[in-house]
Order: structure tokens, then sequence, then C-alpha cells
């Protein structure tokens, strides 16, 4: 129960884009999947409601972080045909899309998140990042400032919209932005 309040409190606010931790010594070799593999269904048995795509939506972002991006589509995709309206769902799916480089996808997949929910902090930084991507300064100004204005953590967001503030001739409030990530976490180097 804890691990499931966790990851849908923090994880799935979490920066998507930040690089991974340094993998850490232990006494047992432990890879992604052997994380994400217990964990699939057992938020099932939470579920107050059959319909509920919390559960599902829990299981995804794990899979997301692990970096299992497949998998998380797929997850994500089942949380759709529960939920049409997830915004959290189509943002993540944007975000694999943009992995994958499939930017007309992720726009598509983006444009949806921020039309069910014009402030979920992620479909914000989806659409940010894959405007970004396509070259258009203005919108994905706009749309990375208001994912930060929502989620002041999502550090990769603000390190994209420092590159746009350097494009708009901005160098001085571009510097301040990336030392205040620098300051946040070092490993944005």
């Amino acid at each position: 129960t804890q691990a499931y309040e966790l990851v849908l409190k923090k994880g799935l606010h979490a920066d998507p884009l930040q690089a991974a931790p340094a993998l850490t010594m232990s006494r047992f070799f432990t890879n992604a999947a052997e994380i994400l593999s217990p964990a699939k269904g057992a938020f099932m048995g939470l579920r107050k409601d059959p319909l509920d795509p919390n559960p599902l939506l829990a299981e995804g972002v794990l899979a997301f972080h692990l970096g299992q991006f497949a998998e998380a589509d797929k997850i994500f995709s089942q949380v759709l045909a529960a939920d049409v309206a997830n915004a959290a769902a189509y943002a993540f799916r944007s975000l694999v899309a943009f992995r994958n480089n499939e930017m007309a996808n992720a726009l598509k997949l983006a444009q949806r998140a921020t039309d069910a929910e014009r402030l979920e902090a992620q479909g914000q930084l989806a659409l940010g990042l894959v405007l970004w991507a396509g070259g258009k300064t203005e919108p994905a100004h706009k749309a990375l400032k208001l994912a930060q204005e929502q989620r002041p953590n999502l550090l990769w967001g603000r390190v994209r919209l420092a590159e746009l503030e350097l494009r708009l001739k901005k160098p001085d409030e571009a510097r301040r932005m990336l030392a205040a990530v620098l300051l946040s976490d070092n490993s944005y180097r």
C-alpha cells in the first residue's frame, strides 16, 4: 500500500527525463526487470472499483522510470482504455513517443494530454519538448513555462526552457535558470 501511494504521489510527478541515478553496489545483482516484475499486478488488489485506472497507472509509471518504455506504453494504453481522459497516461505515452523519435505521434498525444487537463505539468512538458524539437520556439516556450509553474521540480523542462531563452536572446535569464538547475541537482551537468 505504501509503495502504491508513493508511486502515485511522487513517481507520477517526478521529472520523467531525469538522468538515472548511478547504480549502487549491493550484495545481490538486480536489474530493472527484477524490480518491475514483482510489481506487475501487485497494485490491482488495491482497487476499490474494477474500473479504477490508478493501479495500472502506477505500474506504467514504474515501467517508465525503469526505462522499459515499450512496457510502459502498453500499460498506459490500458489506462486509456479504462479512462479515455487520463491526462497523465497521454503525457507519458507522448514522452515514450518522443524518446522513440515519433514526433507526430508525440505531438498528438501531448495535445490530448493538455486537452484532457490543461494544467497537467507532464502534458505541458511533453508538449513543450515536442514543439522545442520541432523548432517552434514561441509555443514551446509557453508550454514549458506553464509546466515549470505547475511543477518546478521538472528540471529537464527548465533546461530546455533555458535553451529557448537563449534562442530568444535572453542569455542572463538562461544562465540564471541553468544555475538553479545545477544547484538543485548536479546530475544535469
